[in-house]
Order: C-alpha cells, then sequence, then structure tokens
C-alpha cells in the first residue's frame, strides 16, 4: 500500500495520540510538517549528501534556511530557478514558458508561503460580520472578510486556542 498522503498521517498520527499533545503542539508540528514538504528542493539542496529526510530536516532547523529572508544564502547563487523556490523542475518550466522567469519565480515563491487560516461563514444560521465581531471581540482574533468570497473569513494571524472547540463551530456557524 502506498504511503497516505501527509494530512491524512498527521490527522491519524494525532487521533491516536489524543492526550499526548496540546491542540497548539499539534499546530505547530502540522506547520513545521507542510513547510518541511514545501521546501524540500531547496533544503535537499542545502543538505548534506546523500539527499534524506534527516538531512532536510537539519537544514529546515538550520540558521541558514531560517534567516534566509532577513540574511542572503550564499549557496542560492549556483542553485538552478526552480530549486531555489522549491518547485519541481517541469512545473517550473511550464509556468516560466507561460509567464516569463520574474513572474514564475514570484509565482513559485508565492505559493511557498504560509497560507492564512480560511473559514467560510455558514449563512443559514448567521453572517460573516457577526462571526468576525465575535471573534474579534471575544477572543482578540485578527481576522477580515475575503476579498472575493462573500462569506469569506481570513485570519491575518492565527487564532490562539482551539478554533474548532468554540460555540460557533459547534454550532455549525462556520467551516475552514
Amino acid at each position: 500500500m502506498p504511503n497516505p498522503p501527509l494530512d491524512l498521517f498527521l490527522r491519524f498520527y494525532f487521533l491516536d495520540r489524543k492526550n499526548d499533545f496540546k491542540s497548539e503542539d499539534r499546530a505547530i508540528i502540522v506547520q513545521h510538517c507542510y513547510a518541511i514538504v514545501r521546501w524540500k528542493l531547496y533544503l535537499g539542496f542545502l543538505s548534506y549528501k546523500p539527499i534524506n529526510w534527516q538531512g532536510r530536516i537539519r537544514a529546515y532547523e538550520s540558521d541558514v534556511f531560517q534567516d534566509r529572508k532577513n540574511k542572503k544564502v550564499p549557496e542560492e547563487e549556483s542553485m538552478p530557478d526552480h530549486v531555489r523556490v522549491s518547485f519541481p523542475k517541469p512545473l517550473f518550466e511550464l509556468i516560466r514558458q507561460g509567464h516569463g522567469p520574474e513572474a514564475a519565480i514570484e509565482m513559485c515563491e508565492v505559493s511557498n508561503e504560509q497560507p492564512c487560516l480560511t473559514l467560510r461563514a455558514n449563512t443559514i444560521r448567521t453572517t460573516r460580520d457577526v462571526l468576525i465581531k465575535q471573534f474579534s471581540e471575544e477572543f482578540g482574533w485578527n481576522c477580515v472578510p475575503t476579498k472575493f468570497a462573500p462569506n469569506g473569513i481570513r485570519f491575518m494571524t492565527p487564532p490562539n486556542g482551539n478554533l474548532f472547540s468554540t460555540v460557533e463551530f459547534k454550532k455549525g456557524h462556520f467551516e475552514v
């Protein structure tokens, strides 16, 4: 049987260990797992050879990778563009051919950013504005209406606490 997708693996891993992790710990673990997968090619370039997941994790934990937005990474000079943006070469080439090299790099970099949490308000039970007001006033969460989805709510910073333990979630006022 092939390996399950990462999200399914993590789901069952945490289900089997409900009492071992706080929700905040689970969120941090998931965030780092996805970051390592998103930056797989880049981390492979920085890691010791032969390339393996342990090496990628060491490279991910390194100051070189973690400070790359503040300090120039010397190794980037010798990285092919598709590795620098951690995209499979055939996919990067298709994007480059369709949009040009600068736009391809920008699109791939944006794709590798951690997305903001976005919800959809269930307008049968409430409104987007009511939910935003509740989240802001009751929980102090920084959320705004989405630009294009009429019922969407975007969290500008991750909400502290467990979103799924809120009364609003239990009443079906929104879905992630």
